[in-house]
């Protein structure tokens, strides 16, 4: 999700934490467990690589995943620096319960709790979802206090038709739980692979009613060849919504092959005036591939204007390269290569994320010939 550059700073960071927490939590479908560690390296030396080591497992109705975050240490070694355990639990048919510990280490490597997020999520019979997320920091007496809550309800109005309100609460100085922000989402499902959407942002205007400060709106074609396009509106100095921002993607895919092209228009271009027209600022184009051995190649392409000569058009800034290749039945190796424009218009390798990934599931016995063997009288 990229945020408007003219949102203040305490719209920006609430919206992200909504967007993030949203898909923190998941729930795995088979009992399986596997382990995924990768080491992300800058290829220009000037920041210490970090190692992320994670395994998962799940059994009947919980699920529990831990990650693990070492970076660099004084001797040139890695040493722990963060962790994090994430337990999903399947109350009942209606009812998910997730809680999550962020630990972080001082530098004998003990660990210290620094946050702790609850959930829990009921869906009706009809598909509607009531679901509560609360954060919580521990204070210098590590005594839990709630910094944020979120509540969110999930409807579907009709067989076409979903909505969700999402309130954001945030502590005043007397510790009471405020609303500070209020986001509001509606999809339409206007044919088979079709659908429009709306998404409104809201912040208290002081008088007890809420203000819209941003509105995403837009289409989206979920087909082989189709594409999405998304409009972006904010207040103007008259108070009425308009058009900030616009981008426009296309999906051109086939049996071996995904591009999508996303190109987004904006009025805010750096080195330029504003002259309130809407002007290329970013193209993004990620191919995906598929071979028969199993390999995937995507290659992500961002092209920008030049901040000092935005008339000289768009020049290729970044590139990323992600390679994932089986290695055996049950394991997954990954290296994704990150590259940036230099100083002299060069592209250079800055950043390297080497990954393997191992997954096993149970083995199942089956009990009934288990129990006929055992029947059976012996000669």
């Amino acid at each position: 999700m990229k945020l408007p550059m003219k949102i203040s700073a305490h719209v920006s960071t609430l919206v992200v934490a909504v967007v993030v927490s949203i898909g923190v939590f998941g729930q795995r479908s088979t009992d399986e467990s596997g382990t995924k560690s990768s080491t992300q390296r800058d290829a220009t030396g000037t920041v210490n690589p970090a190692r992320v080591s994670e395994s998962w497992s799940k059994k009947g109705n919980r699920t529990t995943d831990k990650k693990s975050l070492e970076t660099i240490g004084p001797d040139g070694k890695f040493v722990p620096y963060s962790d994090t355990e994430t337990q999903t639990v399947q109350v009942n048919a209606s009812t998910v319960r997730t809680i999550r510990r962020s630990y972080a280490r001082d530098v004998n490597g003990n660990r210290s709790l620094v946050q702790v997020t609850e959930e829990e999520t009921k869906t009706s019979p009809n598909g509607s979802q009531d679901i509560s997320r609360t954060t919580s920091n521990p204070d210098l007496n590590g005594r839990l206090n709630v910094v944020q809550k979120e509540m969110q309800q999930i409807k579907r109005l009709s067989p076409s038709v979903q909505e969700s309100t999402t309130t954001v609460l945030m502590p005043d100085l007397n510790g009471t739980l405020n609303p500070s922000m209020r986001v509001q989402y509606r999809e339409t499902q206007t044919g088979e692979h079709a659908s429009q959407f709306r998404k409104s942002t809201l912040l208290p205007d002081g008088n007890g009613s809420w203000q819209t400060v941003e509105v995403r709106e837009g289409t989206k074609k979920d087909s082989p060849q189709g594409g999405s396009e998304e409009r972006v509106l904010q207040p103007g100095p008259d108070g009425k919504l308009a058009i900030v921002q616009k981008t426009v993607s296309r999906l051109n895919s086939n049996a071996n092959e995904n591009k999508t092209t996303s190109e987004t228009y904006s009025n805010d271009v750096p080195g330029m005036a504003a002259d309130n027209s809407l002007h290329l600022v970013e193209k993004v184009t990620t191919t995906r591939r598929n071979n028969a051995s199993g390999e995937q190649k995507t290659e992500q392409t961002i092209q920008r204007p030049s901040a000092g000569n935005p008339s000289d058009g768009l020049r290729t800034t970044q590139k990323v390269i992600d390679i994932s290749r089986p290695n055996g039945s049950a394991s997954q190796q990954q290296k994704v290569t990150t590259q940036s424009l230099d100083a002299n218009g060069s592209l250079n390798v800055i950043w390297v994320d080497t990954s393997k990934q191992d997954t096993t599931k149970p083995v199942q016995v089956d009990t009934k010939q288990a129990a006929k063997a055992a029947a059976k009288p012996k000669k």
